[in-house]
């Protein structure tokens, strides 16, 4: 999984780039999370989960498909244990990819509260920002 986001219509939603085979709608895939270094916030797991819908993204649009094939770059919404990172595989030969270094963000959080108000403002909004997208948060909140 290259990336998850939050949809306020589709809910979440996991970018996935296939590497080989077929992914199809329906299908059921086996989901392994192991990460180098153990994290509390993101710990080690195995499951299976169903493909619902397969979409793809042309210009702003998500087209829904039936499948994608090796190379596509696909989004497949309402996963529920898979993060970004995690190796999807066919259940019955599950995988794990070594998984890649993030780059340090080039920029700092654009969204900095000056005020205990404003604060709860940003706070309340949080909702809306990526689940896994993570940036260091200044002055410690």
């Amino acid at each position: 999984m290259i990336r998850t986001t939050t949809d306020p219509f589709a809910g979440r939603l996991s970018m996935v780039r296939i590497f080989s085979g077929t992914m199809k709608a329906e299908d059921v895939l086996h989901v392994s999370g192991h990460r180098p270094k153990p994290d509390d916030a993101h710990p080690d797991h195995d499951s299976d989960e169903r493909i619902g819908l397969i979409q793809a993204a042309v210009g702003t649009e998500l087209k829904p498909r039936n499948s994608a094939i090796a190379g596509e770059i696909v989004m497949v919404p309402k996963l529920t244990t898979a993060e970004t990172g995690d190796t999807l595989s066919d259940k019955e030969q599950p995988l794990v990819l070594k998984p890649w270094d993030m780059p340090e963000p080039l920029l700092p959080p654009s969204v900095v509260p000056l005020s205990q108000p404003a604060r709860k403002v940003v706070v309340s909004l949080s909702s809306c920002w990526p689940t896994e997208d993570f940036f260091e948060s200044p002055r410690g909140w």
